[in-house]
């Protein structure tokens, strides 16, 4: 807390306090020492001379006291000159109120462990930096999902102090950063490979060797995110909090998964990852007054990009994952009319997707739907295109 405090304030005659004092005012800052015991001993200290020009109901005002409690006094001219660094605590209001200004408020509690395994191991946790690629993904997970455009989000990371008791001191930070970046919408396990920032860049903090460091994201727009608090370096570990602030639900999670759970009935196991990314349409007669999206149904999964407005050119750039106990995978692709009272089918396309451990880009014609009666004439059913980006992995761990 920082006040002016009246100096000379006992020499004030009743007229210079009716018509305007004319004592001089000092800034003065409150402070506390953490460790409760020692004070500032320098200008202004509890026990100097200067605070007799002070009036006892100024002093009781501004709850001076004389005791060995850590809480002094300091002027602000002393305080800039031996403080280096301040810390600036932000109040989000987290009530129950509808009213606008609200923030949702979600806390975790977690740790950078090695878990004694090797660096890189399946269960470490604490893979360092993004300068650090091979182990970077080696971290704790946080999945949260943004629903409205130009959404807002605050993130705080905060380390568990350890205190030297003995010393009277605290044990060195390490240093700490946060990072996020957008990844494919139907994700629910671990990442194992970061989606390249220069691509897709979403926000990453400044790393330092503090208590805390904060990231303020803004004009995120709709999608599946994921956050990781890290160490600058790999192998550090400590404990710490993480915070998150933002104004629609984000329903934030930790990742704990790196693949899905497979059924105990089935008789082969995971053995290949697939990313199918959904860039764009062109569409020769695009339905007017509407929107299109994209749904893809492999196997008995179905998912769909976001609504986007209809157009000769709809794009989306939307990526999606599939994990599949096979080396080869058919996606059955549908574009879909979102109008005012239903949903209609326009038209669809097939890809078939090879293990070959590499990514293309693939053009793929879009079949009308009611051109499926007309099959034998197909330029006649050809409504237009689809670009599609496929990358396919036998290791089911490499996304």
């Amino acid at each position: 807390m920082v006040r002016y405090i009246d100096l000379d304030a006992k020499k004030q005659t009743l007229l210079s306090s009716l018509f305007g004092s004319n004592a001089d005012k000092v800034a003065m800052i409150r402070l506390q020492n953490p460790w409760g015991e020692i004070e500032w001993n320098g200008p202004w200290s509890d026990t100097d001379s200067r605070w007799e020009e002070v009036t006892e109901a100024q002093k009781q005002e501004l709850g001076m006291t004389v005791d060995e409690d850590g809480e002094f006094w300091m002027p602000w001219e002393e305080f800039v000159k031996y403080f280096t660094d301040i810390s600036v605590c932000q109040l989000f209001n987290t009530g129950c109120s509808t009213a606008s200004g609200v923030f949702n408020e979600y806390i975790f509690f977690d740790e950078w462990s090695t878990n004694g395994v090797k660096c890189g191991a399946p269960k470490d946790r604490s893979g360092g930096c993004q300068n650090f690629s091979a182990t970077f993904c080696f971290n704790p997970q946080y999945r949260f999902d943004v629903y409205e455009p130009g959404s807002e989000m605050m993130i705080a990371l905060t380390q568990k102090e350890i205190q030297n008791e003995a010393a009277k001191q605290r044990e060195p930070y390490v240093t700490i950063g946060l990072h996020v970046m957008k990844v494919e919408t139907n994700r629910r396990h671990r990442i194992h490979q970061a989606i390249n920032p220069a691509i897709n860049p979403v926000g990453t903090s400044d790393y330092a060797s503090a208590r805390s460091v904060y990231l303020h994201l803004t004009d995120i727009g709709p999608g599946r995110y994921i956050l990781m608090p890290t160490t600058y370096a790999p192998r550090e570990q400590a404990e710490y909090m993480l915070r998150i602030y933002s104004q629609h639900d984000c329903n934030p999670k930790l990742l704990l998964r790196d693949f899905p759970k497979t059924s105990p009935f089935m008789c082969t196991k995971l053995s290949s990852v697939t990313r199918l990314k959904i860039i764009e349409a062109t569409i020769h007669s695009p339905p007017k007054d509407s929107n299109l999206f994209v749904s893809i149904t492999s196997d008995k999964e179905r998912v769909r990009t976001i609504s986007q407005k209809s157009s000769t050119l709809v794009e989306w750039n939307e990526p999606f994952v599939f994990h599949r106990n096979d080396l080869r995978q058919k996606y059955s692709i549908e574009i879909i009319q979102e109008g005012p009272k239903r949903l209609q089918r326009i038209g669809k396309c097939f890809l078939t997707g090879l293990t070959d451990n590499d990514t293309r880009i693939q053009l793929l014609d879009i079949q009308s739907i009611d051109g499926e009666k007309h099959s034998n004439n197909l330029a006649k059913t050809r409504i237009g295109n689809l670009k599609v980006e496929i990358s396919s992995f036998d290791d089911h761990m490499y996304l």
